[in-house]
């Protein structure tokens, strides 16, 4: 028998917002999530005082970590910085599965977007979370 997969639905005072779980998850949907909460899917967006470049808003070094292709010339082209974002997104997923297994089991994009614009080694309770996305990440969902 196949498993049942459980849809939350949160209410906030802008609506009713679904997530879906974990067993759901979809990487096209979380970065694009990302990317509208970062940038409103600007990729010509600067951020950070020019130090975050790009519609998901990479700085230089984390940049540097994913992609030998210069900062400055690529962080706005979409499918270059989607590749990057996708790499960061790996790693955020395979840290918050060690670390924060059954928030983000429960609450999947919410941890990863948090993670995302945090630093994916800050550690944040499920409240910080909470607080730091939800208006940006609740709109893209």
């Amino acid at each position: 028998m196949k498993k049942i997969v459980i849809v939350f639905l949160l209410l906030e005072t802008a609506g009713r917002v679904c997530e879906a779980r974990a067993a759901d998850f979809s990487m096209g949907k979380c970065l694009d999530i990302i990317r509208m909460a970062e940038s409103s899917g600007n990729r010509f967006s600067v951020g950070d005082n020019g130090k975050s470049l790009g519609a998901y808003q990479i700085k230089e070094l984390t940049w540097k970590k994913y992609s030998r292709l210069d900062w400055h010339l690529f962080a706005s082209d979409p499918k270059e910085s989607r590749i990057v974002a996708a790499c960061i997104v790996s790693d955020i997923i395979r840290h918050c599965k060690k670390y924060h297994a059954r928030d983000f089991a429960e609450h999947p994009y919410r941890a990863i977007c948090a993670h995302y614009n945090a630093g994916i080694n800050t550690r944040l309770t499920p409240a910080q979370w909470h607080r730091r996305v939800k208006n940006r990440v609740y709109k893209a969902l």
